[in-house]
């Protein structure tokens, strides 16, 4: 397989492992230290008595756009479709540390597989984009 086969199965394959770890019932574990309690919830489940409780669920729902986004770039073959891949991927994983790092007294600490598979996801579509660029039937013009 050569490398703009492999890019473009990463670009699909990554979200929709996203999307499938976001779906298990233990995919975020919040302490809520005041109880002593350890509850699991979904990426897709609010969490109850938290200020930011929809950023997690944000999350998810960026991975299920990044996943429409990255087979809409390889089935029409836009450029256009890829960068909104990598920026839909960036702002996922981000919106997944967040919990991490706003800390009160009930900690949320989301599993750390989503934001490196996003992470990943931004890579691949970075390297898709500037492979796109400089396809050999282009002629870069220095000036």
């Amino acid at each position: 397989m050569n490398k703009q086969r492999i890019l473009k199965f990463l670009l699909i394959v990554l979200p929709v492992m996203a999307v499938g770890l976001a779906t298990t019932v233990d995919s975020v574990m919040v302490f809520d230290s005041g109880a002593g309690s350890v509850q699991y919830y979904s990426y897709f489940s609010l969490i109850p008595g938290l200020g930011i409780q929809m950023v997690v669920p944000l999350a998810a729902i960026l991975c299920i756009v990044c996943t429409v986004l990255a087979v809409a770039a390889v089935a029409l073959k836009r450029a256009g479709c890829v960068i909104a891949v990598k920026w839909t991927a960036f702002a996922a994983a981000t919106a997944a540390v967040v919990p991490v790092l706003l800390r009160g007294a009930i900690v949320v600490v989301p599993n750390v597989l989503l934001p490196m598979l996003m992470v990943a996801e931004f890579v691949t579509a970075f390297f898709l984009n500037k492979s796109k660029a400089s396809e050999p039937g282009e002629r870069i013009v220095k000036q």
